[in-house]
């Protein structure tokens, strides 16, 4: 039996409903960390890109779609919806959606950033169960 391949694209595509501009675009796919996922990468950003325009480094999506209903350390709906359409762009570091387009994950930088936040996180531990070194 002979398989054909399937681009990206198309299992992106095959996982959502195209609807107008200002209705959701249901993801309909798996969820990594609450956010929709395809192969463990948020495809989110990928669908901006791909249907609006590439991000700048240092920017970030922001969601325009919230509502008052929506509590703010609860699971929303909202973030099922991968409407482009229905993000803006904002300067400055983003969570999983700016991490996403990080492809060097073995950089200089990030290792030292790693670090970094290792010895701050032990550091932390220390002082809270009082074995502060001296």
């Amino acid at each position: 039996m002979l398989r054909i391949p399937i681009t990206f694209d198309e299992k992106v595509d095959a996982r959502f409903t195209r609807r107008s501009q200002s209705q959701c675009w249901w993801w309909e796919g798996s969820l990594k960390e609450g956010r929709p996922a395809l192969n463990l990468r948020h495809v989110t950003r990928y669908i901006y890109e791909r249907e609006i325009a590439r991000i700048p480094p240092g920017m970030r999506l922001i969601r325009t779609d919230h509502t008052r209903f929506c509590e703010r350390h609860q699971v929303c709906e909202h973030y099922r919806c991968v409407n482009p359409f229905h993000f803006r762009l904002a300067p400055g570091r983003g969570g999983i959606y700016e991490r996403e387009n990080s492809h060097d994950l073995r950089s200089p930088e990030r290792i030292a950033e790693y670090k970094r936040r290792v010895r701050k996180n032990l550091a932390d531990k220390e002082r809270a169960s009082g074995t502060v070194k001296t």
